[in-house]
């Protein structure tokens, strides 16, 4: 059995403290993992959405290269934005009570002219769309669906989150955490 731990910041360290996970760290852990079971141990309240993307393909490509291992995703705190889809393709979630997720849509910064607003604005829509399909491929309803509830900023208790399909179950006879989102 392989733990990782998924906590902090997603993506490279940088914004908002002095250290990140990255896809990077990810592919180091699953390949060190070396067709074990592995739990991708979950406590962050997002990031950088491309580390995000790539490490729900890691995870992908992992199970695909073992098919005897089984990935589990366990969120123990909070798995929010980025952090919320990096393991929804896992064999089976799972939420501590007391654990939160969070949906919404992507943000980023952009500089220059009109056009170059107009074109952030469809880019950001095109990576909002993307999100929308992992959350629709794990928890099925339509990616409209989705993109609706991440436009509301939606959060999930544990066992909203299961509701959703977001989980697959709240983890047994777990101590109840409180989950917050450093505001730096």
């Amino acid at each position: 059995m392989t733990d990782i731990y998924a906590y902090g910041t997603i993506g490279s360290a940088g914004w908002w403290d002095d250290d990140g996970f990255t896809a990077g760290d990810m592919r180091e852990a699953l390949d060190g993992a070396a067709g074990d079971d592995v739990t991708v141990h979950v406590n962050s309240g997002g990031g950088d959405v491309f580390d995000a993307t790539t490490m729900a393909a890691l995870v992908t490509q992992y199970r695909l290269r073992h098919p005897g291992a089984t990935v589990t995703t366990v969120v123990e705190g909070l798995a929010a934005s980025a952090a919320s889809y990096l393991g929804l393709t896992a064999d089976e979630v799972v939420i501590y009570p007391g654990a939160m997720m969070m949906v919404h849509d992507p943000s980023g910064g952009c500089y220059g002219q009109a056009q170059d607003m107009r074109r952030m604005a469809d880019s950001l829509d095109a990576v909002r769309d993307s999100i929308a399909g992992l959350y629709a491929d794990k928890a099925g309803d339509e990616v409209a669906a989705w993109v609706d509830r991440m436009a509301a900023e939606t959060w999930y208790t544990a066992a909203e989150a299961v509701e959703s399909g977001l989980a697959d179950r709240v983890a047994d006879g777990a101590q109840a955490v409180t989950a917050s989102v450093d505001p730096r």
